[in-house]
């Protein structure tokens, strides 16, 4: 329960003030990881993945004109850094408090497909981004490269109640 409260502090602190609060999420992605050593070096190994791979989705998102950030906030032409480090935040949330979708990969894109996009229009409506698609659009395109994304993330799932480590509950 802890660890969903704490993304969804990163993700607003992350969303209204941007920049502002890179600090405060690097300084909690460090202490998350140092409180949960059973976890940490599946962890890092899924923050790898999952924000590379966020990375490329909104690089992608953003050339063909889906969403837009403001020009001054962009990491080397591309993304702000901010997203970069909402991306981990996310990412550390599935040995935890995602793990149930481990075992239920249709649940997974159903629910990636509905919540991924309704985050990102929140998030436009508070500032943090534009586009210049209608609405409808941009949920199907998020709904269908979140479905798609969750279900391959939630595969990467370690699952600790087989044998503590780093035994991925199923592989790609």
């Amino acid at each position: 329960m802890f660890n969903i409260i704490w993304f969804q502090v990163n993700w607003f602190g992350l969303i209204a003030y941007q920049t502002y609060f890179v600090p405060i999420s690097i300084l909690s992605i460090c202490l998350h990881l140092y409180l949960n050593k059973a976890y940490r070096r599946a962890d890092i190994k899924l923050a790898l993945i999952v924000t590379a791979s966020g990375c490329i989705i909104e690089t992608l998102m953003i050339q063909l004109g889906i969403i837009s950030f403001d020009q001054f906030a962009l990491l080397l032409g591309f993304l702000p850094f901010w997203l970069v480090v909402l991306w981990t935040c996310f990412a550390l949330t599935l040995n935890h408090s995602m793990k149930f979708f481990a075992k239920h990969p249709l649940l997974a894109v159903i629910c990636g497909s509905l919540f991924g996009p309704l985050s990102y229009l929140a998030g436009i409506e508070l500032g943090a981004a534009t586009s210049q698609v209608k609405p409808f659009l941009l949920f199907l395109s998020y709904s269908f490269v979140w479905g798609l994304s969750f279900g391959v993330f939630t595969r990467l799932i370690v699952d600790h109640s087989t044998r503590q480590g780093g035994r991925y509950a199923s592989s790609l």
